[in-house]
């Protein structure tokens, strides 16, 4: 054993604090509450010791960021302060919209996916998706039902990540949409079926009918730029209606600590994620589309249905979004384990660039909690 985690060990034996945030697992199903609400966690006790120890936290850190960094102005020219307030006060178009469709490779279905990201660019209006994904609605299909749904994509069950606000105070937050189900089981009558929020249970879900029709909930997050996060979505079954449920997950690297964001009941039984799914990075206001975005992402991973075992994603497909509607500069790319994208709607930055598929390798692999 490690002198820190001797160290660990005694400090939690002789203060006999609850230690919450650790990595529980087994078989890929997650035991015990690693929400860590209220109570002192490994992080706080490891900051303690390398307080004792003369390591603070703070340098260590500092270094692990300053290897991280990734140089921008190297891989697009940055507009200025002027440049960006210029184009912001006559912009009528959002800025470019790119996305990668990541390829899981397992031929098969998933119950859960797990994916590593970090912006450095968080400027107001900013949406970072991290999984727009697909459900399996054989279920349904298999007694002859007729499913389809809402969103405009007609394909998309729903979306998950984090955003900052285009409004004042310009918060930050998680976001869980789930579009609405439209089943015909040959009734002749057509079912919405519309998921609920389950957890927390003092919260309550918003509808939502400007993409389709469904409800999203969408919770104060403290998303910081430079850091590391880990987003978790799994599918389980609820224990009071036997329906299939998603669950939200947000893990903090550096602080070693997961946030439960949410559960959703999506009302219909025996539901698995499927196909591939979708990241990307998108800016919903015109008045702050010159502003510079960034997404870096990294190991991802599903958890196969068949092998139950974890699989990596190391291939993605990019593509710009309807590029006359979301004007400016953009660049994405990859290097050996990241892939990234960043855009500004300052025009004449970066050189066009054409959808490709690219690939990366996973630096991790088996459980990601």
């Amino acid at each position: 054993m490690k002198m820190k985690e001797k160290l660990l060990t005694i400090l939690l034996s002789l203060f006999c604090l609850p230690v919450v945030g650790q990595s529980i697992l087994n078989n890929g199903t997650l035991k015990g509450d690693i929400n860590g609400d209220g109570k002192v966690d490994v992080a706080d006790i490891t900051e303690i010791v390398n307080i004792i120890m003369g390591n603070s936290d703070n340098s260590d850190s500092s270094d692990a960021e300053a290897k991280d960094h990734r140089n921008w102005s190297e891989v697009m020219r940055l507009p200025s302060r002027e440049e960006i307030d210029d184009y912001n006060s006559t912009s009528t178009n959002t800025s470019p919209y790119i996305g990668a469709w990541l390829d899981t490779g397992i031929g098969g279905n998933f119950t859960m996916f797990s994916i590593d990201f970090k912006a450095d660019f968080i400027p107001s209006a900013t949406y970072c998706s991290l999984a727009s994904f697909h459900l399996d609605y054989s279920s349904l299909t298999s007694q002859n039902c007729k499913v389809s749904l809402s969103t405009p994509n007609s394909s998309i069950s729903g979306y998950a990540g984090l955003q900052r606000q285009s409004i004042s105070p310009y918060r930050c937050n998680s976001i869980m949409s789930l579009w609405d189900v439209y089943c015909d089981c040959n009734t002749g009558e057509t079912e919405i079926i519309r998921a609920k929020l389950t957890k927390p249970v003092d919260a309550q879900e918003s509808a939502y009918s400007h993409e389709g029709y469904g409800v999203h909930y969408l919770p104060d997050f403290p998303w910081e730029p430079h850091k590391w996060y880990r987003m978790l979505l799994r599918c389980t079954q609820s224990e009071t209606t036997d329906n299939t449920t998603i669950e939200q997950w947000v893990f903090d690297i550096s602080r070693n600590s997961w946030t439960k964001i949410c559960v959703f009941d999506l009302g219909i039984p025996d539901l698995t994620f499927t196909g591939k799914t979708c990241v990307f990075l998108e800016n919903f206001d015109a008045k702050s589309s010159g502003e510079i975005r960034s997404l870096e992402f990294k190991n991802a991973q599903v958890y196969n249905c068949e092998s139950k075992s974890w699989s990596n994603i190391e291939s993605a497909y990019f593509f710009i979004q309807e590029n006359e509607k979301h004007p400016g500069s953009y660049q994405f790319g990859s290097d050996e384990s990241t892939f990234w994208i960043i855009t500004t709607g300052v025009p004449d930055c970066a050189g066009v660039q054409a959808p490709v598929t690219l690939t990366v390798k996973n630096t991790e692999s088996g459980t990601p909690y």
